[in-house]
């Protein structure tokens, strides 16, 4: 999986462009708190999975 790097952005509730996610090139959905969108993935809740995930501390 890949994120087009833009971290404010993402946590923007307002944004009509947030960073989009990626996966074996295809674009799958996007980083964004801006619950209007679709395929969202809020932030804070793939960095909790992340931790949970022991992917990071």
């Amino acid at each position: 999986m890949a994120l087009l790097n833009n971290g404010v952005k993402s946590y923007n509730p307002n944004t009509l462009t947030p960073p989009v996610i990626y996966l074996k090139g295809e674009k799958i959905g996007c980083l964004s708190k801006n619950v209007n969108l679709t395929n969202r993935v809020d932030p804070d809740v793939l960095n909790d999975w992340m931790i949970s995930q022991r992917l990071f501390d």
